[in-house]
């Protein structure tokens, strides 16, 4: 006799799923009014009664992932903090713009591409500076700093060879 295979709907938060007949999704099916039939249709036609996110949560998370990006991908992070400095442009917020111009920086540092990480991060600089945060001000000109250092080592390289 061939066994069957049983597929059950999970609700996801973020990572983390529970089958739709577990208790905690019992209780967030309730307080959400979400059914067997309206969990699919959301899963087959994903721009219908989709919820609009905070513009600042949606620039923040994209922040987020451009730094987790970094680590493996330096181009597609950068190109993720770029979305994000938009996002926080027109909202119109100095601090997560300074905070995506730091990233944007991290992220061309990590590609030893210097002119363009000196450019971001000093546009980081004259936001803390602009909105007095010491500590945010200090942490630029450090990082300032290691590009400086990388360009030194780099134009060593170069005259060695």
């Amino acid at each position: 006799m061939k066994a069957q295979r049983r597929w059950s709907l999970v609700i996801c938060f973020g990572l983390v799923c529970w089958p739709l007949s577990s208790p905690i999704n019992r209780v967030t099916s309730a307080r959400y009014g979400l059914t067997k039939a309206s969990v699919t249709e959301n899963l087959t036609s994903p721009t219908t009664n989709q919820p609009t996110q905070d513009p600042r949560q949606e620039a923040e998370d994209l922040l987020k992932l451009a730094d987790k990006q970094n680590e493996t991908n330096h181009v597609l992070g950068a190109q993720t903090a770029q979305q994000a400095l938009q996002r926080w442009q027109a909202l119109g917020d100095k601090s997560g713009i300074a905070r995506a111009y730091s990233l944007i920086g991290q992220c061309y540092l990590a590609q030893s591409s210097m002119a363009e990480a000196t450019t971001n991060y000093e546009s980081a600089l004259a936001l803390w500076r602009e909105l007095n945060d010491p500590k945010e001000e200090a942490e630029t000109l450090i990082m300032l700093g290691f590009v400086e250092a990388r360009q030194a080592n780099l134009a060593q390289f170069d005259s060695a060879l």
